[in-house]
């Protein structure tokens, strides 16, 4: 679009130029030559109809091309956004943006149930009701992971996360942390530790695709 601008720009600006005699017709003549000549699997329609189809089939294409880019930006941003906040849920001992009354917030929620999807091995310091990214507020729990580093589980009910949220497991990198994000059938998750990606994802494996209510610790 910025190329055609700009050319049309140039066009606008360009001083009238007397063409010479018999151009107009060898121009069009031409054009229909090229339009005749239609390549073997191309749209055969001629004319403007068909400038206006073939048009209408790039634009389709550059879009669905750019759809997985489009997707993958707003998950990357929501990574940033979760590593941001429990970096800050950690180092406050309180934060302005959460809440600790988990249980008003099931109670506003009454079929929320608090399942848990971590294996073994991870210690609950904490539940307070936080951002999950810019997306809406659900339940957050500040860990320590099995090698005693902090770690933040951050749940959302589905039907609030915008689809924001991958179905199969997403890990990526954010500065020295691991985000990776999930859904089941009705909720949201995104795990931020320290591990590695290959780390994060054996953790969370056990889970995926499941609602059954995995605990934290045995005696929850």
């Amino acid at each position: 679009m910025a190329l055609q601008e700009g050319l049309r720009a140039k066009l606008q600006a360009a001083e009238a130029t007397e063409l010479p005699e018999g151009f107009r017709a060898r121009l069009v003549a031409r054009l229909d030559r090229v339009q005749a000549e239609v390549e073997p699997g191309r749209l055969a329609a001629r004319g403007w109809t068909g400038r206006i189809f073939r048009g209408l089939g790039l634009v389709a294409c550059l879009l669905l091309a750019c759809l997985p880019l489009m997707f993958r930006g707003q998950a990357s941003q929501l990574s940033e956004a979760l590593a941001e906040h429990h970096a800050a849920c950690w180092a406050l001992p309180t934060n302005s943006r959460c809440v600790t009354d988990v249980e008003h917030w099931v109670e506003t929620h009454p079929a929320a149930q608090m399942r848990v999807p971590l294996a073994q091995g991870f210690v609950e310091k904490e539940r307070r009701i936080c951002p999950f990214g810019d997306v809406a507020t659900g339940p957050h729990l500040l860990l320590l992971d099995p090698k005693g580093r902090q770690a933040s589980l951050f749940i959302l009910p589905l039907s609030e996360s915008k689809g924001r949220v991958p179905k199969d497991l997403q890990a990526q990198a954010v500065g020295s942390q691991t985000v990776a994000m999930w859904h089941s059938r009705n909720w949201a998750f995104a795990l931020v530790a320290q591990g590695s990606k290959d780390e994060v994802v054996q953790w969370v494996q056990p889970a995926l695709g499941s609602d059954q209510p995995w605990r934290i610790l045995a005696a929850r």
